[in-house]
């Protein structure tokens, strides 16, 4: 099955470009079915004798975790994803739902639950951390001295007015 949603609209041209727009998209679902994550954090796993804690953040936080879970005998753990991004439960697993691009309550809630999540650990516990993209915005823990409407305002003003996503997170550091 194609990983392209709409491949029959994309395919609907006349010739002599539909025969060249196949191969193209041929292309592309065999680049996307290499780039799956959950492909990915499969082959990558360390081969870990007992339990795990998992810590999950970003768009594709459910199918790495996923992958996770079905590989280690994963104890416990804490996945973040965006909201809207609605994703099945996994066992001993909390899921937070937060908001991406501009940071919200939802996501310093998920940040303030890890950093209690990770203080609990020990240095002989095993954890797996797993970051895909929008990361930065999932996990908006300000300083001291800054609210979090205010991180949001300069997010949206800054996305507003076409900052890159290195611009935005170099923001985002300090």
């Amino acid at each position: 099955m194609s990983k392209v949603k709409n491949l029959k609209e994309l395919l609907s041209v006349s010739e002599p470009y539909k025969k060249r727009r196949k191969i193209l998209l041929g292309i592309l679902d065999e680049v996307l079915l290499d780039v799956n994550p959950e492909k990915l954090v499969s082959n990558a796993l360390p081969h870990v004798s007992g339990e795990v804690y998992v810590v999950s953040v970003g768009k594709a936080a459910y199918p790495m975790t996923k992958a996770t879970c079905g590989a280690l005998k994963v104890r416990e753990g804490i996945m973040i994803v965006p909201k809207g991004k609605k994703v099945p439960k996994i066992p001993g697993l909390k899921t937070f739902y937060a908001s991406h691009p501009i940071p919200d309550a939802n996501g310093k809630k998920a940040s303030q639950a890890l950093v209690e999540f990770a203080s609990k650990l020990s240095e002989k516990d095993h954890v797996i951390f797993l970051l895909s993209g929008g990361g930065s915005a999932l996990l908006p823990l300000p300083v001291k001295g800054i609210c979090m409407k205010k991180k949001a305002k300069i997010t949206s003003d800054l996305i507003k007015r076409g900052a890159t996503i290195n611009e935005i997170n170099t923001v985002r550091k300090h």
